[in-house]
């Protein structure tokens, strides 16, 4: 049976979520494909300054609820997307990500917003399973897990049908970000031609994960020959947002990127200036130095035990609004740099026609 790129999400992997009653959740396909024919990117926050779940609740400062204030302060689409590896920072499991997205989705009445939930860089298919069933509707594959070409070429594959068979998007990557080997066009185009997944994370030189803002830069001309090179279908997508001034962001959707990660720079703005601050050095030493070494989660397991057990819970309420605000206002400045803003009225049509019912 041949798969396809579904734009529907399969509602059986809502749980019991009624979409178009509490929050419309898409796939990246459907979300992506207007922003490629209207000439717009679409930012994927990553919320990792995310509130610890006390019984049933939610205590702390979020990120999520800043992302959804400026979905609706600017009429813009944004995506949300988490790691396995930051839902162990913030000690949370698939169902809690969803379930604080759903309620702060449902208290701010965001009906009419079409969102994503992205599961980012995993490189389990059980776990990405369970991601799927708990309502997740887009999936990256981590490649920089394969051992070699063929390897990665058979693993992305079976994500692609993991993915499917759920309606969920797949981004695949075919170099590890931040290493010293820029995305080959030729190379690209092979590999989306034996894989086909609706996305394709591309790398520069110098483009990293978890980089200082302005230390990355877009290459205009590697990024016109990729774009050349492979499908419209596929979606290109640019990881390390937080390491491009603004401006270069907007060079980089202009050239043909229509998703953006962003994470690092929010969590720094959130930060900023509080006692906090020393947290996020902290993880960032973890995630860019042991990553892939033994203990490593066990390392960020007792850092989170540490700094959001003892601080978010007894954080005043000034606080945590200030933070949030900040959060804001970055998610802002990063809306307007990819011409994000005003467009949600582009996906009007796709929410009266794709989410009426179950």
């Amino acid at each position: 049976m041949e798969l396809v790129k579904s734009d529907r999400v399969n509602s059986t992997n809502i749980g019991s979520v009624r979409p178009g009653r509490y929050v419309n959740f898409v796939n990246s396909g459907t979300m992506l494909r207007v922003a490629r024919d209207n000439g717009f990117g679409i930012p994927y926050i990553n919320p990792r300054i995310f509130p610890i779940r006390e019984g049933d609740s939610f205590v702390g400062p979020s990120a999520i609820r800043a992302v959804f204030r400026a979905m609706k302060t600017f009429d813009a689409p944004i995506g949300i997307e988490i790691a396995p590896s930051e839902m162990a920072w913030a000690k949370i499991n698939h169902y809690d990500f969803i379930k604080h997205i759903t309620e702060v989705a449902a208290s701010m009445d965001m009906r009419h917003w079409p969102i994503v939930v992205h599961y980012d860089h995993g490189a389990d298919i059980p776990d990405l399973t369970r991601a799927l069933k708990g309502g997740f509707t887009s999936a990256a594959f981590d490649g920089g897990h394969c051992k070699d070409w063929e390897d990665l070429v058979i693993q992305t594959n079976r994500w692609r049908e993991t993915c499917y068979k759920f309606g969920v998007s797949l981004e695949a990557e075919m170099e590890t970000i931040g290493g010293a080997i820029a995305t080959d066009a030729q190379k690209a185009q092979t590999f989306v031609a034996l894989t086909d997944p609706t996305m394709l994370a591309i790398a520069f030189p110098h483009n990293e994960h978890s980089a200082t803002k302005g230390a990355s830069e877009i290459d205009v001309e590697l990024l016109r020959s990729i774009r050349a090179a492979v499908p419209e279908t596929t979606f290109l997508t640019l990881h390390g947002g937080s390491g491009f001034d603004y401006p270069q962001l907007s060079l980089a959707v202009a050239g043909g990127i229509s998703k953006i990660n962003y994470a690092t720079q929010v969590m720094r703005v959130m930060l900023d200036g509080t006692k906090y601050a020393e947290y996020l050095e902290h993880l960032q030493n973890l995630e860019t130095h042991n990553r892939n070494k033994a203990g490593y989660l066990d390392a960020v397991d007792k850092l989170s035990v540490l700094f959001l057990e003892d601080s978010w819970t007894r954080m005043p309420e000034s606080e945590r609004i200030a933070m949030e605000d900040r959060a804001f206002a970055e998610v802002k400045r990063v809306l307007f740099a990819c011409n994000t803003v005003g467009k949600i009225a582009l996906y009007s049509d796709i929410m009266e026609r794709g989410f009426t019912g179950l």
